[in-house]
């Protein structure tokens, strides 16, 4: 997915003759379950260093949180794919 969200398609309705009519997000996907939490956590804590983050958050404490995420949690988060469906205004 490009760095586009949700809100720069609203923002072209301003300045092209179009419409969003629907907008979808695909659930994160299982594979990336552990990269996206090892990756946050260690980002928002890293003013510990990065040899407290890795010991802190590796697979083995971090295991938990993975097996959570990945029995359902995941599909509350938003994946790669954004759909937008826009209508051309006449």
């Amino acid at each position: 997915m490009s760095h586009w969200d949700e809100n720069v398609f609203r923002a072209l309705e301003k300045y092209l003759p179009v419409k969003v009519r629907s907008v979808h997000k695909e659930p994160m996907a299982s594979y990336h379950v552990n990269w996206i939490i090892s990756s946050y956590l260690r980002n928002q804590l890293s003013f510990l260093g990065s040899p407290v983050t890795k010991v802190l958050f590796n697979r083995v404490t971090l295991y938990p949180i993975y097996l959570i995420a990945k029995l359902g949690l995941r599909k509350l988060l938003p994946g790669h794919t954004l759909l937008v469906e826009l209508e051309k205004i006449d």
